[in-house]
């Protein structure tokens, strides 16, 4: 092989929509222990909810919009207890840049999913890369517990929250023996 071939293959990158990133996380946030972890870890859930609560449902929403465009959430927890209003769906999106045209989608899904469940979702969106401007970020608030950043929502979803590199390293106490459950996901995933 020459050396030009041989750099044309190293500076060769697939585009983003090709890469598994998306696939792969869906596949691992759709496995029951994932799941379990990622639910009690939400905030707004807390620890109280009873293993194997929720499972994997639809993603589709095409079914409740006029518009066949084929919108989809990348994962979709629901309560297995028909009518739980203190276990609301759950949508997980996995985005690499945050920006308005995100956030307008976000809330279009959400509205999608009240039309389902007749209760308002939360929200948890893991950010792979940042946002796409630099002050955008602060629009959202630090949560509670510090390694989350939260959306103002309140007619939309009952939370939103976005677990982001920044605030995961930023975490003070990151460096624990025992780290939260959802720290850990957002090493692993971002």
């Amino acid at each position: 092989m020459s050396t030009q071939h041989s750099g044309d293959v190293e500076g060769f990158k697939l585009p983003l929509k090709w890469k598994p990133g998306t696939v792969l996380m869906n596949k691992m946030l759709s496995d029951s222990k994932i799941m379990n972890l990622s639910v009690c870890s939400l905030p707004s859930v807390g620890t109280d909810v009873p293993a194997n609560t929720y499972s994997v449902a639809q993603t589709e929403w095409a079914d409740l919009w006029l518009d066949t465009d084929g919108t989809r959430s990348n994962i979709v927890y629901a309560s297995k207890i028909e009518k739980a209003e203190s276990l609301p769906p759950i949508l997980i999106e996995s985005q690499y840049y945050v920006d308005q045209d995100f956030m307008l989608r976000l809330i279009s899904y959400s509205s999608n999913s009240y039309k389902r469940y007749k209760v308002l979702p939360i929200i948890l969106v893991i950010v792979t890369k940042s946002f796409l401007k630099a002050n955008f970020q602060d629009e959202f608030t630090t949560s509670s517990e510090g390694f989350l950043l939260q959306a103002s929502c309140r007619f939309w979803a009952k939370q939103c929250f976005l677990l982001t590199a920044g605030a995961v390293s930023n975490c003070s106490y990151c460096y624990q023996i025992t780290l939260d459950p959802m720290v850990a996901l957002g090493y692993f995933l971002i």
